[in-house]
């Protein structure tokens, strides 16, 4: 599939940097934004360190300087914020500012870290050698996929080039909070954070569809407001088709379950 590059804004100021060797190098501070139409959807605010060829080729072959430079310089790189709720590498986000860094692995591979209250987020990045598109420090920009929506988060840095995928399509965004949302209860993790994220899908589908209310109820069973469960997983039950028997079956028993606790307490 065809993918074309979509301009981003920058914005270039000069900061401090201790480097990595004793020449003094500056960092570079942009601003990388997305918009849809009229609307900016995303910006990354990066401040990266400059680096020559040779000394990005060590840190990415040498295992104590890769693990100093991740520590010291990558690990907190700056601030993303999402004005629309997006699904990034399958990780969904909702809207709200994100600190960001970078991780680099072994053979280079790239993994984005974002941090925002109650939630920290790992996404591994297609990572590949790129020496066409070799940069010094640090830049990100997004391609465009036929799907007005749909785009690559491209990173590059030194000869490595990282991508993910970036969707900003209601159903998929949805599906992936309301997926993440369940996974988090199930492994009883923590419950305002489900709660957040089934809320923000079932606002996403109207509060229209079975699986996400079913996940909503659940979520607010884990953190103490059964009352508020009871009337979502009715409203879950309304909103299920004929078809659905065995998983009506199902949701009738989480029902059950949240009335008796309520009739206990």
């Amino acid at each position: 599939m065809k993918l074309l590059r979509i301009a981003t804004t920058a914005l270039v100021a000069m900061c401090p940097f201790t480097p990595m060797n004793a020449t003094e190098s500056p960092a570079r501070s942009y601003l990388s934004g997305l918009a849809i139409g009229q609307e900016e959807v995303l910006r990354f605010q990066i401040s990266s360190p400059r680096m020559t060829t040779r000394e990005f080729d060590k840190a990415i072959s040498d295992e104590t300087i890769r693990t100093a430079l991740n520590r010291n310089h990558l690990a907190r790189l700056g601030a993303l914020r999402i004005a629309r709720s997006a699904l990034l590498g399958g990780q969904p986000l909702e809207t709200g500012t994100y600190g960001f860094g970078l991780a680099i692995g072994e053979e280079g591979a790239f993994t984005l870290s974002l941090a925002t209250e109650g939630r920290q987020i790992a996404i591994p990045l297609e990572t590949v050698r790129d020496t066409s598109g070799e940069t010094p420090q640090l830049t990100i920009s997004f391609l465009a996929e036929e799907s007005i929506e749909a785009f690559q988060l491209e990173l590059r840095f030194g000869a490595l080039r990282g991508t993910a995928p970036l969707s900003f399509a209601l159903d998929e965004v949805a599906a992936g909070m309301n997926n993440l949302a369940y996974e988090i209860l199930m492994e009883e993790g923590e419950p305002l954070a489900a709660l957040s994220l089934a809320n923000h899908a079932n606002q996403l589908t109207g509060g229209r569809i079975a699986g996400v209310l079913d996940t909503l109820a659940l979520a607010q069973f884990a953190n103490g407001r059964t009352e508020e469960a009871i009337r979502t997983q009715v409203q879950a039950l309304n909103a299920m088709g004929p078809e659905q028997g065995k998983e009506r079956v199902r949701m009738e028993a989480q029902l059950r379950r949240f009335q008796e606790q309520q009739s206990n307490q």
